[in-house]
């Protein structure tokens, strides 16, 4: 093996063939999870398409060890198997990486599929850089090998970067969504998330007929996206103030959930997030907003006292709850531990 640091593609366009597979010791990759808070445009007849905004959460993380092995393994959850073996091919399809020396592979992470936390980029992001052995800085091209990226590029960009993002979309159907904007997100504010049991998110071809079926973005609502994105929440994170951005943000989730609310049965799409999020609004809470196609919605606070309370008189019980912080960074890639 060559090389004992992670190393960046010298030329990321047209990047070497039959790349070394993981140095000696192995690559460990550590990243996070993606929120994306909606759209900025579905099927526009014209301009840009998609685009939207997003935040990288430290929680729930993710984590990949990559080590030559005498043979090939997968340690880790087994629904994200698949996922991980379907990584492994794209790579080799696309004679970036040798088929030996086999691989072992662990993976650690709280997210599960279909949750609204980019689980699938994130994963075959982390299992390319791990096995390639390159930084985080590469994950547009990662993200073109193993196919990451065909409408949201929040999750890609927040691989490589961190922080709260802009995407502007894009003008053709294949390419990655142009990144218009990225800045720190205040990390004193701390992010509820509620995961409910009730309702899976769409993936898949299920996915894709639901785009097919919805009506274009009127532009009159994505110049109000973008107003709200350009004169609302990116000003209000800058200056961390946090009564500007909750109304800002609130207003984006209410008019994206629009879109959406004849495919998921309302703005938000799980029941049980429709309680929580009035729950949360009778307590002057309304920084909320559901991430992707949910069922998770994201409420953001503004200091430790407004968690602890909250927490003390939680109204649900059939899902998931956590609270975590911004990822100002991208994701770590290095040495694997002994």
């Amino acid at each position: 093996m060559r090389g004992m640091t992670a190393q960046p593609f010298s030329n990321p366009p047209a990047i070497a063939s039959h790349m070394p597979v993981p140095v000696v010791g192995g690559m460990r990759v550590e990243t996070g999870a993606r929120l994306h808070f909606g759209p900025l445009a579905v099927g526009a007849g014209e301009g840009r398409r998609f685009g939207g905004i997003g935040l990288m959460v430290r929680d729930p993380g993710l984590v990949v060890d990559a080590r030559p092995a005498e043979s090939a393994s997968y340690h880790g959850p087994p629904e994200l198997e698949s996922r991980v073996k379907q990584t492994l091919g794209r790579l080799r399809e696309s004679s970036v990486v040798d088929a030996t020396p086999p691989i072992q592979l662990r993976l650690t992470t709280g997210q599960s599929l279909h949750a609204g936390f980019g689980t699938g980029t994130q994963l075959a992001l982390a299992v390319a850089a791990a096995v390639l052995g390159v930084e985080a800085s590469q994950a547009s091209r990662l993200g073109e090998l193993t196919g990451r990226g065909a409408r949201s590029a929040i999750g890609v960009h927040g691989f490589a970067q961190g922080g709260w993002l802009v995407d502007g979309g894009k003008q053709q159907a294949d390419g990655l969504g142009c990144l218009v904007a990225r800045v720190d997100f205040p990390e004193q504010w701390p992010i509820l998330l509620w995961i409910p049991h009730d309702t899976p998110g769409l993936c898949g071809e299920a996915e894709r007929d639901a785009f097919r079926t919805l009506e274009g973005t009127p532009p009159a609502v994505t110049d109000r996206l973008a107003s709200l994105v350009l004169r609302g929440l990116l000003p209000a994170i800058i200056e961390h103030d946090y009564d500007s951005f909750s109304a800002a943000l609130a207003e984006y989730g209410e008019a994206v959930g629009q879109q959406f609310r004849t495919l998921q049965g309302g703005v938000l799409r799980s029941p049980s997030a429709r309680t929580v999020a009035s729950w949360l609004a009778a307590r002057s809470v309304h920084a909320v907003a559901q991430t992707s196609w949910g069922p998770t919605i994201a409420a953001v606070l503004p200091n430790e006292a407004s968690v602890r309370a909250l927490l003390s008189e939680w109204p649900c019980t059939d899902g998931r709850l956590l609270v975590t912080r911004a990822m100002n960074h991208g994701a770590i890639v290095r040495q694997a531990p002994a």
